[in-house]
């Protein structure tokens, strides 16, 4: 979602029209849950937390000035979710089996276990790149500003990353 479509979303939600938040729904909540989850790692949190990230866009949005970076802005407001849950809870429930973490009833399960997996092995660092630059969709260049790295240090990370995730592609 670019920021013009975010941005008339937000002004759906304004004028009390339901389809803003839809939309934003069906564009970001698988992307907020593997976010949440990689930190989590329980379903039945992960799934609260991703819930009440749109539910503070529903309930904040009359606050809200035009957003220039969408997917930028909603990884900020994940991590600031997850850090606030952290500092509410203080220990994290892990979870053994991954039955819990995916419910079998989804198709692309084996995918979803894999990917979740794989990115789980990943540095930090890395995994803050994948999410940012494939799953939130910033540039190379957006995904550098949010970290805080050069363009040419991301650049390097992502073609060690293919390497590491050409099995996936």
């Amino acid at each position: 979602m670019n920021a013009k479509e975010f941005n008339k979303c937000i002004r759906l939600i304004k004028a009390g029209n339901n389809q803003g938040i839809e939309r934003i729904y069906n564009c970001y909540y698988e992307k907020l849950k593997l976010t949440i989850d990689l930190e989590v790692k329980n379903k039945d949190i992960t799934e609260d937390i991703a819930s009440n990230v749109i539910i503070s866009i529903f309930s904040n949005a009359q606050n809200y000035k035009y957003i220039k970076k969408p997917n930028a802005w909603m990884y900020k407001a994940t991590k600031f979710a997850i850090i606030n849950y952290k500092k509410i809870i203080k220990k994290y429930v892990f979870t053994e089996l991954i039955d819990d973490v995916y419910p079998t009833k989804d198709n692309d399960i084996n995918f979803k276990i894999l990917v979740k997996q794989t990115i789980e092995q990943l540095l930090q660092r890395q995994k803050e790149i994948v999410l940012i630059h494939y799953i939130y969709g910033s540039n190379i260049r957006e995904t550098a500003k949010i970290i805080g790295l050069s363009v040419s240090t991301v650049n390097r990370e992502i073609i060690v990353l293919k390497d590491k995730l050409k099995f996936l592609l």
